[in-house]
């Protein structure tokens, strides 16, 4: 936002795109849901591919570009939480290679700063396509399991509860 705003270029957030206006086969702007209209050299957007396909279907030189996001697919992201009784990790976070979830996010120290005392970690996994359909039981049981596989001394930490929470 502040580059684009240094550029001399505006950002809306909030606003409801309705439709793309085109000029000479380039998009000029945006008509607002709100009936503003927005013109402009150029247009970024930021929408999910499920909510872009509509508006550039209306737009016939954006056919296949609207074909293109029509066929997008989410790749899921799995975060477990894992609330502990003792500090097993004092890093802010690590890289889990060639594990089943790729990074743990010390959320203690990152949002108080504190490193010792009870500890709340977030294992994250993208592409988590693999783990759909797992109870929630199973997906903290292994996230768990993955804690004591990567770092030293966590299986005397006592598991005071775990809740996966995904994002597509």
């Amino acid at each position: 936002v502040k580059a684009i705003r240094a550029a001399g270029g505006s950002v809306e957030t909030g606003a409801w795109a309705a439709r793309l206006l085109v000029t000479g086969g380039a998009v000029r702007g945006v008509a607002l849901q709100d009936g503003r209209i927005i013109e402009s050299d150029a247009v970024i957007s930021s929408l999910p591919p499920s909510d872009l396909a509509p508006l550039l279907q209306q737009v016939p030189e954006l056919s296949a570009l609207a074909v293109s996001a029509s066929k997008w697919q989410y790749s899921p992201i799995l975060t477990v939480h894992v609330w502990l009784d003792r500090t097993i990790l004092t890093d802010r976070f690590v890289g889990l290679l060639a594990g089943s979830f790729d990074w743990a996010f010390n959320r203690t120290r990152i949002l108080s700063g504190s490193i010792d005392g009870p500890q709340h970690l977030a294992l994250v996994k993208s592409g988590a396509r693999t783990l759909l359909g797992r109870k929630p039981d199973e997906l903290g049981a292994l996230a768990v399991a993955e804690l004591h596989r990567f770092i030293t001394g966590s299986e005397s930490a006592k598991v005071i509860r775990t809740r996966p929470v995904w994002e597509t």
